[in-house]
């Protein structure tokens, strides 16, 4: 009932204030004219590089996370900068709550190997996959051919792994990271 209580906050606050809700956290964002130009920040949710971060605890597949994003205005966090994986290292490393997994929005499921984030500009700059993991993946699973989504891994010095996207087994179900909107 909240999540549907916080759409509709978001819906109709189109042009003003907006809180979003989850069972773990709040994140609240002001948005004017369809842009979003404040992030509130609390221990989950922070502002960096323009964009509104906020770390979610509830653990979902890689698909669902990204659906639990979109449903709040934003995606799964595309980490393109040394500075954006610090900031993102240091948050975690404050509220992780014992997860050892956080979904980003990076995958290979276009081309086997090819990573990309979701949007524009697709193409990796910059990268923190721990070794044997990625584009170099020799696979836990089928040689990493069913491993398109990506992850960082608390328990490997916060580096990226690739998993299993659609988990259909609890073990491949993780805590995100979403990412809303550019603040104008």
């Amino acid at each position: 009932m909240m999540g549907l209580l916080a759409l509709t906050l978001l819906v109709q606050c189109k042009f003003s204030f907006a809180i979003l809700t989850s069972q773990t956290n709040t994140v609240k964002v002001s948005i004017a004219h369809g842009a979003l130009t404040k992030c509130y920040t609390d221990q989950a949710a922070w502002a960096i590089d323009g964009y509104c971060l906020e770390i979610v605890l509830i653990e979902l597949n890689w698909y669902s996370a990204r659906n639990w994003c979109a449903h709040r205005g934003g995606d799964l966090a595309e980490i393109r900068t040394q500075p954006l994986q610090d900031s993102i290292t240091q948050h975690l490393r404050i509220r992780n709550g014992g997860k050892n997994g956080f979904w980003i929005g990076a995958t290979d499921t276009d081309h086997e190997g090819v990573w990309q984030w979701l949007h524009s500009p697709r193409q990796m700059g910059f990268t923190n996959w721990s070794p044997g993991q990625g584009p170099t993946d020799h696979g836990f699973i089928f040689g990493g051919s069913l491993e398109d989504c990506a992850m960082i891994r608390t328990d490997e010095n916060y580096e990226w792994h690739d998993g299993p996207c659609d988990g259909v087994i609890d073990s491949f179900h993780y805590s995100f990271i979403c990412q809303y909107g550019k603040i104008e």
